[in-house]
């Protein structure tokens, strides 16, 4: 049967078709398993209303490494401020979903750093001197932690603040704060050593 050029023409555009589907199926279906494996690996984050910030608290067996996932409604900014000072913002015209992390480590000179994770990118500083890092080396699982999710899905407005992880000094460990700091970070470190807040602005229009 001899075909004729608007059948050849019907029958390439069917067989692109028919291509395309298949790749954007293909690349629809790799989508699904990565956010399935991410699920399993930190838990499914279930956004009860798409207008709230949501925050679940990840477990990482570490005292000296926090972890959250968080959703951002669109066209939220979200400014993180620490005790230290601002630690970054974010925003995006659309809904956001990442995994945030604060870790602490102690360097070669012995100055214990922060090393922060958000959604808009990555910062490393220092904390104090070698004082603060040998104050609470070996004694993290001493600190008084105050985790946002930690025991469930948090869902706050985008207008209000929020702490998302704040680390207090117990009352012996103050005491030596107190003898083994400098009268300026005493005010920096005392009682709360460490204090990271979302500090989210009026969502733009």
């Amino acid at each position: 049967m001899k075909l004729r050029l608007p059948d050849v023409l019907l029958l390439l555009v069917a067989l692109v078709g028919g291509v395309l589907a298949w790749q954007t199926g293909r690349e629809r279906g790799r989508l699904g398993d990565k956010y399935e494996r991410m699920a399993r690996k930190t838990g499914d984050l279930v956004v009860t209303d798409r207008s709230r910030i949501h925050v679940r608290a990840l477990k990482t067996g570490d005292p000296m490494h926090f972890a959250w996932r968080v959703y951002l409604p669109a066209n939220c900014t979200l400014k993180a401020k620490t005790n230290l000072g601002d630690s970054g913002s974010s925003w995006s015209s659309e809904p956001q979903e990442f995994i945030a992390r604060v870790r602490f480590l102690e360097d070669e000179h012995g100055v214990l750093n922060l090393y922060t994770r958000l959604s808009g990118g990555s910062s490393r500083m220092g904390l104090g001197d070698p004082k603060l890092a040998e104050l609470v080396r070996g004694r993290w699982g001493k600190l008084l932690v105050e985790q946002m999710g930690a025991t469930e899905l948090f869902a706050v407005e985008p207008d209000q603040p929020a702490v998302l992880l704040k680390l207090t000094l117990p009352d012996d460990m103050q005491a030596e704060a107190r003898k083994a700091l400098y009268p300026n970070e005493q005010a920096r470190f005392i009682p709360a050593v460490f204090r990271l807040e979302f500090e989210p602005l009026v969502p733009k229009q």
